[in-house]
């Protein structure tokens, strides 16, 4: 989960002012229409195949999900998510506020590390694992409140695995210009969402440990036959990044080494790794981003979709960038994306914690045309060969190789 993620429910009441509403194109507020597909998530390629990520499975680690929410449905009313997860830190005692049941299972060595004894984190995979726990101890992003609403809780996680491949809607908005269609980038793929949490103190939020444990989880999920193979991963979160620091420490012992090593293995079984970059506006990699099998994610405007916003993150590690915008509700000036909020209805969202899942959700749409026999990289290089350069004030701010996302011109 990001620093200064900025997101905004839907739930104000705004009066009056029609004249301020823009002229434009509505379809911009859904994110496949701004990747060269459709406000419902097709792209058609220059053959004239359809695709929508049918066929293929993204993991999506984060706070909390509703599997049932509207937009995680098919149309037979059966949820997306084929498997869920919940991977609990312990601290000192079991971490048992965040997986109601489950049991205890011991980490994994990492790179540099060894022990004597075992090391326990708490695992549930039953039904219903992802969505919020009715603890009293609901410590995870943002401490000020325990409402279970909050960002670890519900709508976090439940946007970021819409914009990877929620189903079309319609949202009937007046104020906004009118009546609203938006999908999520891969509305035919599948969902496993993992929920990852820690104690309290300096365990609050996602600890490293339980984002290392919910990968090494997806390895396992990897290894089990499956009708609709794992393509990719999504983490919109991304650590730590400093102006004093551009180039953190990715050694082997790192943080950020310890998750390279794993996407490195997840990689050599054709799943992709995409994590956000960051949203402190610095030009610097973040410690859990910096190494060179992670996907890290940057987010443009939707108005100027080749500009980077004022709150990415931008490196020479950046491999990616995705229009999500920095308006406000109600946005009257086409410059936000909208997404699933919570258990019905819609919001706006901006931070690149909403850009890494369309990269994700690519993923998907790439495998469905293209098959498992291509690499990562080779699924990558399309998508940078064919994206957009950077451009306006913070365009030599990342790589070369760092490109706006257009699918379409990937299929082609």
């Amino acid at each position: 989960m990001q620093k200064n993620d900025l997101i905004l429910a839907l739930c104000a009441v705004v009066l009056g002012f029609p004249w301020l509403i823009q002229a434009g194109n509505l379809d911009s507020y859904s994110a496949p229409a701004n990747l060269g597909g459709t406000v419902s998530g097709t792209y058609t390629d220059s053959r004239g195949l359809v695709y929508d990520g049918s066929g293929y499975t993204v993991v999506v680690i984060d706070g909390a999900f509703l599997p049932r929410a509207p937009q995680l449905l098919q149309a037979n009313g059966q949820s997306k998510v084929s498997a869920e997860r919940c991977i609990g830190q312990e601290t000192g005692t079991p971490w048992t506020s965040l997986c109601l049941d489950g049991q205890h299972s011991d980490h994994r060595l990492y790179l540099g590390e060894s022990r004597n004894t075992p090391l326990y984190f708490y695992r549930s995979s039953s039904a219903g694992s992802s969505q919020p726990s009715n603890s009293a101890l609901r410590v995870c992003r943002d401490t000020s409140s325990d409402a279970p609403d909050y960002f670890c809780h519900a709508f976090h996680g439940t946007a970021t695995a819409a914009l990877v491949a929620g189903t079309p809607a319609l949202r009937n908005d007046p104020i906004m210009g009118g009546p609203i269609r938006y999908s999520g980038v891969a509305p035919g793929a599948s969902l496993i969402t993992i929920k990852v949490g820690g104690g309290v103190g300096d365990q609050a939020g996602w600890p490293i440990a339980s984002v290392l444990d919910a990968l090494n989880e997806v390895e396992l999920l990897a290894q089990q036959p499956r009708s609709q193979p794992i393509v990719a991963v999504n983490i919109s979160a991304s650590g730590n990044a400093t102006a004093s620091q551009p180039n953190p420490d990715c050694s082997a012992t790192s943080e950020g080494g310890k998750i390279d090593a794993i996407a490195a293995r997840l990689k050599k079984k054709g799943i992709a790794v995409v994590m956000a970059s960051g949203n402190d506006g610095l030009t610097a990699a973040s410690n859990w981003t910096c190494g060179s099998h992670i996907i890290a994610v940057g987010a443009t405007e939707v108005k100027q979709p080749t500009q980077a916003t004022f709150y990415s993150n931008l490196s020479a590690r950046l491999a990616l960038l995705a229009p999500v915008g920095s308006g406000d509700y109600p946005c009257l000036y086409r410059n936000c994306l909208m997404t699933a909020w919570k258990d019905q209805g819609s919001f706006v969202v901006w931070g690149t914690s909403f850009a890494s899942p369309q990269v994700a959700g690519a993923f998907a749409v790439l495998r469905q045309k293209y098959g498992m026999s291509e690499s990562v990289d080779q699924l990558l290089s399309r998508l940078q060969n064919t994206g957009l350069p950077l451009s306006g004030p913070r365009a030599t701010e990342a790589g070369p190789q760092a490109k706006v996302l257009n699918i379409r011109a990937a299929l082609q």
